[in-house]
């Protein structure tokens, strides 16, 4: 009898696993779909990736775009990086996934191809309902850089003492060198947003700092 219920287990096992082996790309996408609605996105993204790992054809366009979007709700930037590209390659919700596709180089830390992505979307998608996201977190990444150059420049500036006036044209140059950083930054900025206060209020200053 012991032997029968280990036999009967084991078939019951590997039927269970025949089944999971025999599911469809749409069954794995709807139980992904249920996932996704539950908010289970890890759940949902790792259904998703079997559906596509299944493949349709055509290529399930609206599938590969929840899993990237999945992907990114979970951080798992460099699986949102691989299917946001698929999806502007199948130019589905092409501007959005170019926005999301910059946010996600952004998590990586691969600050270059974020800020390609960004300039890039914006001239393509000139007209997209989504031009403003682009332009606001493009904007924002080069006033906080062009502020982190000029408070290199005002740090250095601040070494100018009394004691050593016979160094203070040498310690201008050397903050110049920061301030220059600075103020091409925040002229990119203002390329995308011509009344940004706080890159007009960089450049103000610098101008003053230098005449000094």
């Amino acid at each position: 009898m012991k032997y029968l219920l280990s036999f009967s287990f084991l078939m019951m096992m590997g039927f269970g696993a025949l089944n999971a082996q025999d599911k469809s790309a749409v069954e794995y996408k709807n139980e992904g779909n249920t996932a996704y609605n539950a908010k289970d996105y890890k759940k949902a993204l790792g259904l998703y990736e079997q559906a596509i790992a299944k493949g349709t054809d055509p290529v399930d366009v609206e599938l590969v775009y929840a899993t990237a979007t999945c992907a990114r709700k979970v951080n798992a930037d460099e699986t949102a990086v691989k299917y946001y590209s698929q999806s502007i390659k199948a130019n589905n919700k092409a501007d959005i996934s170019t926005y999301y596709l910059a946010l996600s180089y952004k998590a990586l830390g691969q600050m270059d191809e974020y800020e390609k992505t960004l300039v890039d979307g914006i001239k393509t998608y000139s007209t997209s309902k989504y031009l403003s996201h682009f332009k606001k977190e493009l904007v924002s990444y080069y006033v906080i850089a062009s502020n982190d150059f000029y408070t290199k420049g005002n740090d250095i500036l601040k070494t100018r003492l009394d004691d050593n006036r016979d160094q203070w044209d040498a310690i201008k140059e050397s903050a110049k060198v920061e301030y220059d950083q600075a103020t091409d930054l925040a002229n990119k900025a203002l390329k995308y947003d011509a009344k940004n206060e706080n890159a007009k209020t960089i450049l103000n200053s610098i101008t003053t700092n230098m005449s000094n």
